[in-house]
């Protein structure tokens, strides 16, 4: 893949809809990011297929909430389906950590879409130090995912059905060298300064389609092989010690959250 090919396929490439008999009924889905763009048409598809509970999970509530009666005021919205708003700042340790005793307390919790994401194009930093497309994007995002693996074990044990954890990514990784690579801390040197219906029909179908797709790259509704850099010796060398890396920085920086694989 190279960023021609993606922009040609933003044109060529029409998403698949979703099967018409897919029914979600009985299941609970939370969604990150769903109070605008992507994450709302996807939480508008879910809701649209009989999803009995959906829990939208946004920084500012009062856009979640604006977001839930433009879900349900939607023609093809279940009537039946339950949706709450809950907050969560990907930048607050704390926050993350509240959120993650509501989902430990989900009678059930069958899909997570962890779409909340910025792309600022200036250099900040967020109260822990970090850049902040760094700390919301990865770091944040790291310890959500950790925070709602409990519940997904525990609904696919107790109810003995698959449960699905997806997280939003981009094609960038075709395309840009991965300098920092070589640091000795990768996340340190990332914290120095640097010189709509469709596409919610796209996030639905990683979710709750492509069973066996575990571990798995989706790029145009389709398994993917990632960037060469990605599946070669230095890039698994490269994953392993980012995510040595970035939960390491999560025991140090984020005590409340429970960043156990166990």
């Amino acid at each position: 893949m190279n960023y021609l090919g993606f922009v040609w396929r933003q044109w060529t490439i029409k998403p698949r809809p979703l099967p018409p008999t897919l029914s979600l009924q009985g299941k609970t889905a939370l969604i990150t990011g769903a109070n605008s763009g992507l994450g709302l048409e996807a939480a508008r598809a879910l809701v649209s297929r009989r999803l009995s509970r959906l829990i939208i999970a946004v920084r500012d509530v009062s856009k979640g909430e604006a977001a839930k009666t433009e879900i349900l005021s939607s023609p093809d919205a279940s009537p039946t389906c339950k949706i709450d708003v809950w907050p969560l700042d990907h930048e607050s340790y704390e926050s993350i950590a509240q959120f993650g005793k509501k989902v430990d307390e989900l009678d059930r919790l069958d899909y997570v879409l962890l779409n909340a994401g910025v792309k600022i194009m200036k250099y900040e930093k967020t109260l822990q130090g970090h850049e902040t497309n760094v700390q919301i994007n990865h770091i944040g995002t790291s310890a959500v995912s950790l925070a709602v693996l409990p519940a997904l074990r525990r609904t696919a044990r107790n109810l003995n059905t698959p449960t699905r954890l997806t997280i939003v990514s981009s094609e960038g990784h075709f395309w840009i060298p991965f300098k920092e690579r070589n640091a000795e801390n990768i996340l340190a040197r990332m914290d120095d300064p640097k010189t709509f219906e469709q596409g919610g029909n796209c996030l639905v179908d990683a979710l709750v389609q492509h069973e066996g797709s575990h571990g798995a790259y989706l790029s145009d509704q389709r398994e993917t092989r990632p960037s060469p850099f990605v599946v070669s010796d230095e890039g698994e060398k490269a994953q392993k010690k980012i995510w040595e890396e970035t939960i390491a920085l999560l025991e140090k920086e984020a005590t409340g959250v429970n960043v156990s694989l166990a």
